[in-house]
């Protein structure tokens, strides 16, 4: 084991866990929307994982605090991967998940505003785009630098038409397109009206289960041993003026930083 893990324990392989992901809603018929938790990142070489426990003496007894600090982000991914490319993978963060909404809003009144009553029009039986300046709406400048545009369509479905949202992805080297009818987009607007990426990301991590003693570090024994007895009256420190023990973490974080 080397010098700096010495003081970390895994009761079990927890560490090798690295991402939770929850599926959201299908955004059409070859999208999904996902919620994802990182569990575990790395800086200046090292793995660090979410969860970590420091144990010290406080006004003369142990005591136990918990850390955690985890990444959560959105996802748009295509469902299956194609042969012929790298399948698309869209990134979004907290800022753009509201710009996201927004948008999502501004696709709604394509189909409730009478600004737009004359969007969708008949010619010889054939449904038809009667407006041609409708403005595309989207989210740019996305990580790996992706577009996500909409912009109205008419689906064809079999023998029928309907109106419809076109959705293209573009990462500078490939472009597709998906569609999606406006049931689907009012579902995906009920779907992220009440959705709380945060709490979300709570609820996935608390289903782990975590057992007490993972990734405890000892800040009081400098030998680190993960086996510690309850305390009897002879090993109960001496308070000082603060009431507070083992103060410097690692040289550089206070027990108060806890």
């Amino acid at each position: 084991m080397k010098e700096n893990e010495r003081n970390f324990y895994e009761p079990f392989e927890i560490i090798k866990f690295e991402k939770f992901s929850d599926d959201i809603i299908h955004v059409g018929r070859g999208l999904i929307l996902r919620i994802n938790v990182a569990l575990a990142k790395s800086f200046n070489d090292n793995r660090y994982f979410f969860y970590k426990e420091y144990e010290y003496t406080l006004q003369g007894y142990k005591r136990v605090s918990i850390k955690r600090g985890f990444d959560y982000y959105i996802s748009l991914e295509e469902v299956l991967k194609p042969k012929d490319r790298d399948k698309f993978f869209i990134r979004i963060g907290l800022s753009d998940f509201y710009i996201l909404k927004q948008r999502i809003d501004e696709m709604i009144q394509w189909f409730t505003s009478s600004k737009y009553s004359k969007l969708f029009a008949k010619n010889n039986n054939e449904m038809v785009l009667g407006m041609t300046n409708v403005p595309r709406i989207g989210l740019q400048d996305l990580p790996s630098g992706v577009s996500l545009m909409f912009n109205p369509v008419v689906i064809g479905v079999g023998n029928s038409q309907m109106p419809g949202i076109a959705i293209e992805l573009d990462n500078g080297r490939d472009a597709v397109d998906y569609t999606m009818t406006v049931d689907q987009l009012f579902a995906l607007k009920t779907a992220l009206d009440g959705f709380n990426p945060f709490i979300s990301a709570q609820i996935m991590v608390a289903s782990m289960g975590i057992p007490l003693g993972t990734n405890r570090v000892d800040l009081d024994d400098a030998a680190n041993n993960h086996q510690l007895p309850a305390l009897n009256e002879e090993e109960k420190v001496k308070k000082t003026n603060t009431s507070i023990e083992g103060r410097l973490i690692g040289g550089v974080k206070k027990l108060e930083d806890l």
